[in-house]
């Protein structure tokens, strides 16, 4: 499948101007069908409300302002949320990171508000994820989805198969993902953003910004969201940091899956400035590892009625799984052991 839905690609057209790029001669009008698409399938409610500002729809005008003014409300609780929990954190001696979340938004879009957040994710070293739990649990967060000593315990068996807990925050009501890493399955030679450097940009940092990107491509571009913000970083970053993301893309055999995914951009946003980037990645877009990324990546991003549960059993066991982002899949029976212990000790 080349062609992409009419109702999405018109809404990639209607973001143009949020994204920094000219509006088209024909840009689609300003309807509820659109926002409500934007905001529930894509959560890019807000830059559409940006992009659409000065429209005359006022069912339009008054949805989106809605929905902006309850992104502001829970990203202040998020705010607050991590704040809090990192105080906790610092005060033992464990760095942290937030990653993706408002920050990202403040760096790509210039306004937090713009990037949509339903939870913080909060990155620490994997030697401090156990003390990190035990810490949240004492201090009274709901973690594992359970209060106290059980919630901690709990989070430890699952821990062994998993690389992210949920705590959450009873007073604030805001969901913190606990990261010992950020893929589940990273490939050798990986490397983790540096949790101490929180306050060095998201866009001087090439194993954060590699990060964004791979994990765009292993939910297969699903949101317009990821889209949008890889169509961001094509236009800031820094060339001198493009260059070391290629070379570790390269590196990682993640040249193929990072090319599909600019090619994908490109489709959307004809002025998406993604030339400089294809060309360091020397690979042909007629590969076929490209094209079968390709494929997948517009699958993804076209669903509208979600995964049918039976695929997604079939693809939470990695039985039915998408062309390698790295190159190679790690092995079924490890994934299947793994998820097995995963779901038992869930349901335990």
């Amino acid at each position: 499948m080349n062609s992409l839905p009419t109702q999405l690609t018109d809404l990639a057209d209607a973001l143009r101007p949020a994204l920094g790029f000219p509006s088209s001669e024909t840009p689609p009008q300003p309807c509820i069908a659109l926002a409500r698409f934007a905001v529930e399938r894509h959560r890019v409610g807000a830059l559409l409300e940006r992009a659409w500002e000065s429209a005359e729809d006022d069912e339009v005008r008054a949805y989106l302002s809605r929905h902006l003014k309850n992104m502001t409300r829970r990203e202040l609780k998020q705010k607050a949320a991590a704040m809090r929990l990192r105080a906790l954190l610092d005060a033992q001696g464990i760095a942290s990171r937030e990653i993706k979340g408002w920050r990202l938004g403040e760096e790509l879009y210039g306004q937090s508000t713009l990037r949509a957040a339903k939870d913080v994710d909060l990155l620490v070293l994997p030697g401090c994820f156990s003390s990190a739990i035990d810490l949240a649990s004492r201090h009274g967060y709901i973690v594992a989805g359970e209060a106290g000593e059980a919630g901690a315990g709990k989070a430890h068996r699952i821990a062994r198969y998993h690389r992210e807990i949920s705590i959450l925050d009873p007073e604030l009501g805001v969901e913190i993902e606990l990261h010992s890493r950020t893929l589940k399955n990273p490939p050798a030679g990986w490397q983790e953003p540096d949790v101490d450097r929180d306050e060095v940009s998201a866009l001087q940092d090439p194993d954060y910004v590699l990060y964004l990107i791979a994990h765009g491509t292993i939910c297969r571009w699903n949101r317009l969201k990821w889209l949008c913000d890889l169509a961001m970083l094509t236009q800031k970053l820094d060339p001198s940091i493009r260059s070391r993301v290629m070379v570790r893309a390269k590196q990682l055999n993640f040249a193929p899956a990072l090319l599909a995914s600019l090619l994908l951009a490109k489709q959307l946003w004809s002025d998406c400035p993604t030339e400089p980037w294809i060309d360091e990645l020397e690979v042909h877009s007629t590969h076929k590892r490209v094209q079968a990324h390709l494929k997948a990546f517009r699958r993804g991003i076209a669903d509208l009625g979600g995964v049918p549960l039976p695929e997604r059993i079939l693809r939470h066991a990695e039985i039915f799984r998408d062309p390698p982002v790295f190159g190679k899949h790690r092995s079924r029976i490890v994934a299947l052991r793994n998820n097995a212990m995963l779901w038992f000790l869930w349901k335990l």
